[in-house]
């Protein structure tokens, strides 16, 4: 009887093949989440049982386990455009634990999108952003001495990357990272000329954090929680006192917002009310804390007169100072609009090819208008000027043009240099190339630093590239 209740629904119907699909994917997701990896969630196609995860591989090793065998996706509809989809099927009858339980038939079907990155369209690449961070790996906020990192880590990175060879590789570059030695060797590995960019700039937090430990005589280090600390990326630990890192990924390290800077100086007791208002870099530093990525951009450049932002505002035929995000986006907007119906024709026909009141077809009105501008400061790659960003057209170039004028003011990256050294930081720079992995360290008081800028995907700030002193 108690057999024959767990093939009933809770209105008290036998089941249907929807439901048992339903049952398997709930299934699936509690024993992937059980593993440490996050599901994705999506209600699209709609009406189609699937679920959504990253997993390095088609999974099978891991789906074995679980009494499922995965194959190749095959029906005449599509899933996802971008990814890999996969069918899993139970290969025997499951059984879901519960007041009820339920028993899912062998042979119950769900569908599987893996959203790792390199089960993209485009392939060729194995890690996403983040992925081998030390919060994605479980590894935030706790305290590690050197061998339970190691240890750790290991484990960690057997249940996000369970088939392959990933983890074991990942897990051969631990030991090595043990060293007094600021660089070292080691045996090719099977990773992709993109893969190692990301084992640098993510894995390499865990990595800096094994090499300060052995070569800086730390008894522990710990990670903080990535919402908590911008700037730093975990604390050695050294008779009870916490020293803050930050691991930069590359022989000069990545671009890192100034208010991160900013955030850093306010957070410490003894720089928390410093005066900075005396210097250059300040008034720059103010617009970019106070402003959106957007505004700051057009702002900076008003600010100090540049050329780009004369230029600009002849050919918006309006004064540099009137021009705001409200004004660039219905400028932008009007210019690409088509005044009057363009037809094509051929032979006796004539076709319509743009309709007036539209946006033209790749923008191409607006492309004209702004070319020469484009052109002398800053040209937009293609995808840009196709996209319908049309803010973007403006806001980009200005962007990419503010901080090299900014470096090149007298005075200005000697007055940045001041402002950031009041941070008390150690930066350690991991660079990790096919068959090498160097490591270097310094404090931000000795470093030299200057403005950069990460792009306008993502909404990036004004940010700073530092550069240390031997």
């Amino acid at each position: 009887m108690k057999r024959f209740k767990s093939y009933l629904t809770e209105e008290g119907k036998a089941p249907t093949k929807k439901d048992f699909s339903t049952w398997l994917k709930s299934y699936v997701k509690t024993s992937v989440e059980n593993s440490g990896i996050t599901i994705v969630g999506s209600a699209r196609p709609k009406g189609v049982i699937h679920i959504r995860f990253p997993m390095a591989g088609n999974g099978k090793t891991f789906f074995s386990n679980l009494k499922l065998s995965v194959s190749d996706f095959k029906e005449n509809f599509i899933i996802s455009s971008k990814y890999t989809a996969y069918v899993l099927k139970a290969t025997e009858n499951i059984t879901i634990e519960g007041k009820t339980p339920k028993i899912i038939p062998k042979g119950t079907e769900v569908y599987w999108v893996n959203s790792e990155i390199s089960q993209t369209s485009g392939g060729g690449q194995l890690f996403a952003n983040k992925a081998l961070s030390p919060d994605k790996l479980d590894l935030a906020g706790r305290e590690y001495g050197l061998d339970e990192l190691i240890k750790s880590t290991t484990a960690a990175l057997k249940r996000h990357f369970p088939d392959g060879k990933t983890a074991k590789q990942l897990s051969s570059l631990l030991p090595l990272a043990n060293t007094t030695s600021d660089k070292i060797s080691f045996a090719e590995l099977d990773f992709t000329d993109k893969d190692f960019p990301k084992i640098s700039a993510d894995y390499g937090e865990i990595l800096a954090a094994i090499w300060t430990m052995k070569n800086r005589k730390f008894a522990k280090v710990n990670f903080p929680k990535a919402s908590n600390h911008a700037l730093i990326d975990f604390y050695g630990v050294k008779a009870n006192i916490n020293y803050p890192f930050s691991v930069k990924s590359g022989a000069t390290g990545g671009k890192v917002t100034v208010k991160n800077i900013i955030a850093s100086i306010k957070g410490r007791a003894k720089t928390a009310n410093a005066d900075n208002s005396h210097e250059l870099a300040d008034e720059v530093i103010s617009i970019v804390q106070n402003f959106s990525m957007k505004e700051q951009m057009i702002m900076l450049h008003q600010k100090f007169k540049t050329p780009v932002i004369i230029s600009l505002s002849k050919i918006m035929k309006c004064s540099p100072n009137d021009i705001d995000l409200e004004r660039v986006a219905s400028w932008t907007k009007e210019i690409n609009t088509v005044k009057k119906d363009v037809y094509e024709t051929k032979g006796k026909k004539k076709k319509l090819i743009e309709k007036a009141g539209n946006q033209s077809k790749d923008n191409h009105l607006l492309v004209a208008k702004l070319e020469k501008w484009h052109k002398k400061y800053s040209p937009p790659k293609d995808k840009t000027l196709k996209g319908r960003d049309l803010t973007r057209f403006i806001v980009g170039p200005l962007g990419q043009s503010i901080y090299p004028i900014l470096n090149k003011m007298p005075g200005m990256q000697e007055s940045l240099t001041r402002i950031a050294q009041q941070v008390t930081l150690i930066q350690v720079n991991v660079n990790v190339k096919t068959k090498t992995m160097t490591f270097s360290s310094a404090f931000f008081k000795k470093a030299e630093f200057q403005f950069d800028w990460a792009g306008y995907s993502g909404g990036n700030t004004l940010g700073f590239t530092m550069k240390m002193k031997k």
